[in-house]
């Protein structure tokens, strides 16, 4: 098996890095970072053996056509890649989190890392139109192709969002007039709650932030999302010790009040929920 251990540009000077297929390693260790990434396998790949990607402990076998997404502090692994066609996106997670309007997606998006041609075509050749863009800007003479290229993110990202709404999101007990100013709002309590979560927020707190009832903020939050308030909450603080773990510096203990959580055992097991390993397991794999 061989290992590459400086693959991976994390100098980033752009917002966006391209991994070509020259450089993707052919195997690369169990690791995490704080960035996301987006892995290809070009339609036109020639191969005899067939990449493997773990994510969160869970394999995928890739195909000519498919993509696997990898969000920021999700553990994974690269393997078999011996035919050196797989490419690859890295950029910041803070280029949608930075964005309301993705609020309220980015929790559906997580649910997503295997996608694949045979199984979801339509959405597939979406997205592989916009990687394909983003894959060729390098090369173009673009004055400003590094802003072209995250405009196209976005667009690749605004599309995913698109087919999420249309086929999980159900907005039948919402009034029509009423729908996108509802997921505006939501999408100001996503951000209220990221930018917040190591506080001690209620259910009470939010809704009356947003001028809802606690019944109807908690039913139309869940419908949107696909989450619960609690286990938003959870999973922003989960995310936030992710980051905090990266700093050596800084005790387990320190990083479960830091990040929102009133005693470690509770940490200790929402972590676990959320990773799959403790905080110290997890601060192990990680990749500067």
């Amino acid at each position: 098996m061989t290992f590459q251990n400086n693959f991976e540009n994390r100098l980033f000077n752009r917002d966006v890095n391209i991994i070509s297929n020259q450089n993707f390693p052919t195997d690369y260790h169990l690791h995490w970072h704080k960035y996301a990434e987006i892995l290809y396998l070009p339609a036109s790949a020639s191969i005899v053996v067939q990449p493997k990607i773990t994510v969160n402990q869970v394999e995928y076998l890739m195909t000519p056509g498919d993509i696997v997404y990898i969000w920021s502090g999700e553990l994974h692994q690269i393997e078999d890649n011996d035919d050196k066609q797989l490419l690859g996106l890295q950029f910041s997670s803070t280029l949608l989190n930075e964005l309301p309007d993705f609020a309220p997606y980015t929790n559906h998006f997580r649910y997503f890392h295997h996608l694949s041609m045979d199984e979801n075509e339509i959405l597939v050749q979406k997205m592989t139109s916009h990687i394909e863009q983003i894959l060729s800007l390098p090369y173009s003479d673009l004055p400003f192709y590094g802003v072209e290229t995250v405009i196209t993110l976005y667009r690749l990202f605004m599309d995913f969002a698109l087919a999420i709404k249309s086929s999980f999101i159900s907005e039948d007990d919402l009034p029509h007039a009423e729908s996108n100013k509802t997921f505006q709002k939501i999408s100001l309590a996503c951000r209220y709650i990221q930018e917040n979560c190591e506080q001690d927020l209620a259910l009470s707190d939010v809704s009356e932030y947003l001028g809802f009832s606690t019944y109807y903020f908690s039913r139309v939050f869940k419908q949107i999302t696909a989450c619960s308030f609690v286990d938003y909450l959870t999973t922003q603080r989960v995310k936030l010790a992710q980051s905090l773990l990266a700093n050596s510096a800084l005790s387990v203990t320190e990083i479960a009040y830091q990040s929102g959580f009133n005693s470690i055992a509770t940490f200790n097991r929402a972590f676990r929920k959320c990773r799959g390993c403790s905080p110290s397991e997890y601060r192990k794999y990680y990749s500067k």
